[in-house]
């Protein structure tokens, strides 16, 4: 089953890395964690993109395209209703039910495999979930990093090798010393 992957490796030249930042650079599970839910918090943006897409599909990105779906499945899931016999189901294109969007934008539920300098996660942990995306993987590709995505890796990396362990809190704190430093007036 596809996952999203990546690893880190520091390498230096001609320099001594101070103890503190050789520290920082030898294990990355702080920003993973943030960057894992980043992603997230994206797929639900993406799958958001999507609704009411389905007879047009929708760019998610330069490079995926979520095709739209065919006359059929249109017809399975919006036809007639039977006299109470069938679930009216929503114009959102790879959301049926609900379940796969929530596990995909729900860091907990997804699969996840951190260590200090690599991450694997994306895809959802139950055979049924999995047979969904791998069923629409050519039409309809749902794990992939986009360009936010992207940016998410490398500004939790570089605020953490910047700012230091428990780096999210260092950095707010900063950015607030700053707003109540720039607030105070000087006259001459």
């Amino acid at each position: 089953m596809p996952s999203l992957s990546f690893s880190i490796n520091v390498r230096t030249k001609g320099f001594n890395v101070p103890e503190d930042l050789q520290a920082l650079m030898s294990d990355f599970s702080e920003p993973f964690a943030e960057i894992i839910q980043a992603y997230a918090d994206h797929v639900e943006e993406k799958f958001a993109r999507a609704e009411g897409a389905e007879q047009s599909g929708v760019s998610q990105s330069p490079t995926v395209r979520w095709e739209p779906v065919t006359e059929d499945y249109y017809r399975e899931k919006h036809g007639p209703i039977m006299r109470g016999s069938r679930k009216l189901f929503p114009d959102w294109l790879m959301v049926r039910t609900g379940e796969l969007k929530g596990i995909l934008s729900d860091a907990n539920a997804f699969y996840q495999d951190v260590g200090e300098t690599q991450a694997v996660f994306g895809a959802p942990q139950d055979s049924e979930n999995q047979a969904k995306i791998a069923g629409n993987w050519i039409k309809r590709q749902a794990l992939f990093f986009d360009v936010s995505d992207k940016r998410a890796v490398q500004s939790n990396i570089s605020d953490y090798l910047n700012y230091g362990a428990n780096y999210k809190n260092q950095k707010q704190r900063l950015m607030e010393l700053k707003e109540e430093f720039s607030e105070q007036r000087i006259d001459l």
